[in-house]
């Protein structure tokens, strides 16, 4: 911590970069799952400074792998910290260019935000997941978590409703 005070502020983020860098290609497969989230730390204090866009991706699958780690520890606010890091490092075509990633990460962030009492916000990711899946498979998975989560805010009417879009895909019909 003296060490670090030590550094000038405008060295400060190039530093992170650096360290971060250096833990990421120093890591063995095995090693990366210990070193994750020193890694995501590091390049998560600076993602402006990251610019190519292949190491972006990278740096999203890594936050996304972190996230998923911290919601599998309970710890629901870290994870949503890393689901949102791994977004805001989505390029701007993401529901194109990487379709099936940006699908887990709004998936996985709506999941943690649920999982913190942030209950538009989740529902908000589950429509957006929605507007983009093109596989109906992927829409039915999206529906199943809305399913679980309206019925247990006691959102009944909305479960069915719901519940029925999902079956609709299938050519099945719940009558009124």
């Amino acid at each position: 911590q003296a060490a670090y005070s030590l550094i000038a502020p405008e060295d400060i983020g190039p530093l992170h970069l650096k360290i971060g860098r250096q833990l990421l290609s120093s890591a063995s497969p095995a090693e990366l799952d210990e070193r994750l989230f020193d890694i995501t730390g590091h390049l998560n204090a600076v993602p402006a400074l990251i610019d190519d866009p292949d190491e972006r991706l990278q740096c999203s699958l890594l936050n996304l792998q972190a996230g998923r780690k911290a919601k599998a520890a309970t710890a629901y606010e870290p994870a949503l910290r890393h689901f949102q890091a791994a977004a805001d490092l989505l390029a701007a075509d993401c529901w194109t260019a990487q379709d099936r990633h940006t699908l887990e990460i709004y998936r996985e962030r709506a999941d943690a935000a649920y999982l913190l009492g942030r209950f538009a916000a989740a529902e908000a990711d589950l429509d957006e997941a929605l507007r983009h899946a093109a596989d109906r498979y992927d829409r039915a998975e999206i529906y199943l978590q809305k399913i679980i989560q309206y019925n247990q805010l006691r959102r009944y009417n909305e479960t069915v409703e719901v519940a029925r879009s999902a079956l609709h895909l299938f050519g099945a019909t719940l009558p009124d």
